[in-house]
């Protein structure tokens, strides 16, 4: 299997980081951020992938885009699943939507900031009050006897990303950093970690 995209990806990460929990050998092809690549890269991305987005899943003459729909696959063809539960249920797939709903107002917000957008009008500052309203339905739900998972790897890997991209500040949520202190440390988010330089 060979997995396209960049490190600092949060959606990339969720996908690497499942890997990882489900010991799925996975060749990386990193590519350069979408903004700088050069043509042949986004030429490449295309042939694999017509809407130009990562991650992408490659195995055999199988190609998955969308990391959602490729962390399915991944659950589905595995063997097992090690700590990961699957399927999930409903409570966990809203969660996952709203986790994923939160990361794309996050990356247009930033995508956006880059130029000469006014981030506090119309559209943008609507992604804003998405990232908050998320964060706090997130905050608000009952975690004490949730097992690791998905959701929890996309939300260490979302707060991550807000946090180091200077997005929104998540840290006025406690039962986040309860959820974060308790899986930061998790050998499979470690290695997935955004490196400092990036």
């Amino acid at each position: 299997m060979k997995l396209t995209g960049y490190r600092t990806s949060p959606f990339f990460r969720i996908v690497h980081t499942l890997c990882i929990e489900l010991g799925i050998e996975c060749e990386l092809d990193i590519i350069t951020f979408l903004m700088k690549a050069t043509p042949d890269e986004l030429k490449s991305l295309q042939s694999k992938n017509p809407l130009m987005k990562i991650p992408v899943l490659t195995d055999g003459d199988t190609i998955v885009f969308d990391s959602r729909i490729i962390c399915n696959y991944l659950l589905n063809k595995s063997s097992t699943t090690g700590d990961i539960s699957f399927p999930l249920s409903i409570d966990e797939e809203n969660r996952l939507s709203v986790i994923y709903g939160m990361v794309d107002a996050g990356i247009l917000r930033f995508i956006m900031a880059l130029g000469d957008a006014d981030m506090d009008r119309g559209y943008m500052k609507r992604s804003y009050e998405r990232i908050g309203e998320s964060l706090a339905y997130l905050d608000s739900l009952d975690y004490s006897d949730a097992k690791f998972g998905l959701c929890d790897i996309a939300l260490v890997s979302a707060l991550e990303w807000f946090e180091k991209r200077n997005v929104y500040d998540w840290k006025t949520f406690p039962e986040l950093q309860k959820i974060y202190t308790l899986h930061k440390d998790r050998a499979s988010l470690i290695e997935t970690r955004i490196p400092e330089n990036a």
